[in-house]
């Protein structure tokens, strides 16, 4: 709820920074915000943020690297979706919950969901 305020929020001061409106919206940044979620993990809240920076840094090398770019932008996304069903902060938890459950610094359910 509290994720769904803020992104409600800096929505509303995006589009009045940038003087859109709904006639001038398109759905495609819509759409890079959901891919944006789905990489970096949507159960945290650092997630999107790095899922955002997933994506440009992936997006700016395939369009120096190759004219079929978005193909490949979508091969690896495919590819992230089915590796890594957490994205990459959820995967990033996982191996830390691992490492420091093993050496006993952290109990197992400080991590729980």
């Amino acid at each position: 709820m509290i994720a769904g305020a803020f992104t409600g929020l800096a929505g509303g001061l995006y589009a009045v920074m940038e003087n859109r409106s709904p006639r001038t919206s398109s759905t495609d940044q819509v759409r890079r915000a959901g891919v944006h979620d789905v990489i970096g993990g949507i159960y945290t809240f650092a997630g999107p943020v790095v899922g955002a920076a997933v994506f440009v840094v992936l997006n700016s090398y395939l369009v120096a690297w190759t004219e079929n770019w978005a193909l490949v932008l979508g091969i690896i996304l495919l590819v992230m979706v089915l590796l890594l069903p957490g994205g990459v902060v959820g995967f990033i938890n996982e191996k830390a919950r691992g490492a420091l459950s093993k050496r006993g610094w952290v109990r197992k359910w400080v991590f729980s969901r």
